[in-house]
């Protein structure tokens, strides 16, 4: 996490505590949890403060570098149900301050997704949620983006003309991209609505560093603001799985490696992950394959019932022990309490599916 990132959560929370959507109780959970991680206790007194929900796990875009295109090779197509995603949110809504939905997939191919949204805006739930946005649609989506109240939408680009967009974003079409973002702010002048806030998330490679200027002064005059990310990090995947794969299916190995690693992680006491086949997952970072803590559909079995349970416990326990004996940890670079040993450079990670047939 880096100095912008953690400027943008702080603006954040300090705009959802005026809009009231945190409440004394919820800042009470978050400080405690966050106690019991910097004294590295295990369990958890409160539920969840963040949560990833991946609302589906396919995309529109074969972008190249993206590990999604690659596991839609090997995973079941599956939009999350609107009964599980209910379910689960109301098991955390007590403690829950920010969902960030997205995951894998693009989050706007989810039938329901603005559903989605307002329900957890509802429930007094900060929502934002990502997209590459390189799609048509009708002429009232901006206004649906709107009438959602969704606090934040990132739209990822990797180029402001078409020809330097697609050599990342495959398949996609900028002007679809500043199409759509014109929908919304139409909607938002009409409504004399603040939200959702833009942001593109800029993937800066060689070939469109570039471009950077010229992409900030196309979001100055679309009110859209500007965060960057090197994409410095490649992956390449060995046979093809019989079955989507879990943690103790694949053997990753990378060609740099953290000389120093912390037995920590304060995600792990704050946001966990849902994805779209009801898998609870310790964190987001999904195509690294960490191991599914538990089975959640938001009935029988819920989220909270998963955070708080001794599986959830054993977990936390061998991450303070010794986090190297998970590959999904050991070449996390981005978590807050893992030391970054890596990300500033180019890395290379291969992931090798066991029991496959080889390409």
């Amino acid at each position: 996490m880096n100095i912008q990132s953690i400027k943008f959560y702080l603006r954040l929370m300090i705009r959802s505590i005026r809009h009231g959507q945190v409440s004394a109780y919820k800042l009470k959970a978050l400080f405690t949890n966050l106690l019991y991680a910097w004294r590295k206790k295990p369990t958890v007194p409160y539920g969840p403060i963040a949560l990833w929900v991946e609302p589906v796990n396919y995309c529109n875009l074969q972008c190249s570098g993206c590990w999604v295109p690659e596991k839609q090779r090997h995973t079941s197509v599956k939009p999350m149900s609107m009964e599980t995603f209910k379910g689960n949110i109301d098991s955390v809504k007590d403690t829950l301050i920010l969902l960030m939905l997205q995951m894998s997939g693009e989050p706007f191919l989810h039938k329901s997704i603005f559903e989605m949204i307002r329900y957890a805006s509802d429930n007094n739930i900060v929502v934002w949620t990502s997209t590459n946005g390189s799609y048509k649609t009708d002429e009232d989506w901006g206004q649906k983006v709107v009438d959602s109240k969704l606090d934040t939408l990132y739209i990822s680009i990797s180029g402001i003309n078409q020809m330097t967009y697609e050599l990342y974003h495959q398949g996609g079409s900028i002007e679809n991209v500043k199409e759509n973002i014109k929908k919304i702010n139409e909607a938002k002048k009409a409504k004399n609505s603040k939200t959702p806030y833009l942001y593109f998330r800029v993937l800066i490679t060689n070939k469109n560093r570039q471009e950077l200027r010229e992409i900030k002064k196309i979001a100055s005059l679309l009110n859209v603001g500007v965060h960057v990310r090197t994409i410095n990090t490649s992956y390449e995947y060995e046979g093809v799985p019989i079955k989507e794969p879990e943690s103790s299916d694949v053997e990753i190995r990378a060609a740099f490696e953290p000389e120093k690693l912390n037995n920590h992680c304060y995600g792990l006491w704050v946001a966990p992950a849902l994805t779209s086949s009801n898998r609870l997952l310790p964190c987001c970072y999904d195509w690294l394959y960490p191991p599914t803590i538990g089975s959640a559909n938001g009935s029988d079995i819920t989220i909270k019932d998963i955070w708080h349970s001794e599986s959830f416990n054993r977990f936390r326990e061998s991450v303070l022990t010794n986090r190297r004996i998970f590959d999904s940890c050991r070449y996390c670079d981005n978590s807050i309490g893992f030391k970054d040993g890596f990300s500033k450079r180019n890395n290379n990670i291969i992931i090798k599916f066991k029991n496959s047939r080889m390409l």
